[in-house]
């Protein structure tokens, strides 16, 4: 165990490096401060939200300075990875996307949206003209026809 002298010492260092790598990626992201943190305040430790909206680990915020990726480069990396997650395919890390590792296309993804509402909206219009819907036989709830619903919503 360290004592604790020692250990303001180290943390007051580690602080100090952190607060110079933040202020880095966010001039280099040309962001403004106001609208930025470290989750849970713990700076250095887990995640950095910026724009209300992205987060990031202190390791791609590392390497987004030291490998000069842009802001909208790593934010054409999160919407490929939104596109992964909504259809349980395996998410890219930020360093193999910026080394352009092979990854699904556009039109993939254009064409499984396309598939998707397809379903949906043969389903909702079979709720329409039949009265059943093939979500909710039994469980109104569930059904994407509000008319269906049992709720007052």
């Amino acid at each position: 165990m360290i004592n604790t002298k020692l250990k303001n010492k180290l943390h007051k260092r580690f602080n100090k490096i952190i607060e110079e790598y933040t202020n880095k990626f966010l001039e280099q992201f040309n962001l403004d401060s106001e609208n930025c943190w470290w989750v849970g305040n713990r700076i250095g430790l887990d995640l950095f939200c910026f724009n209300d909206i992205y987060t990031i680990d202190l390791s791609d915020m590392i390497y987004c300075i030291e490998e000069n990726v842009s802001y909208d480069e790593f934010i054409e990396h999160e919407d490929y990875c939104t596109k992964c997650n909504e259809y349980n395919f395996p998410i890219m890390n930020l360093q193999s996307w910026h080394k352009d590792a092979p990854r699904i296309s556009k039109d993939f993804f254009n064409a499984l949206n396309k598939c998707k509402y397809r379903i949906l909206v043969d389903n909702i219009s079979c709720c329409l003209v039949t009265g059943e819907c093939a979500f909710c036989p039994k469980n109104k709830y569930t059904c994407f026809n509000w008319k269906h619903r049992n709720d007052p919503y």
